[in-house]
């Protein structure tokens, strides 16, 4: 149960952070776009978004490649063993 429940918050967590990012960023956007009280961010600020976002999309892509490949592996592992029977 454990491996299970680790396992599963390792591969959500990297989704659920790119979420919160997304709608951290898109406040903001909108706050300085004039849809909401004025933000007041300096470029280097809009800087950090920009590489927070990027990083938090590369740790997502990368996590889902790895996942998918232990699937794939795994599959093909169970799949082996059910031929050697």
């Amino acid at each position: 149960f454990w491996p299970y429940v680790l396992a599963s918050w390792i591969g959500m967590l990297p989704g659920a952070a790119l979420y919160v990012y997304l709608g951290a960023a898109g406040k903001a956007g909108l706050q300085a776009s004039g849809g909401g009280e004025s933000s007041g961010r300096s470029p280097l600020e809009w800087t950090f978004f920009a590489v927070g976002l990027l990083a938090t999309i590369v740790v997502t892509v990368i996590v889902t490649r790895i996942a998918s490949k232990t699937v794939q592996d795994t599959q093909a592992g169970q799949a082996a063993e059910a031929d050697a029977d």
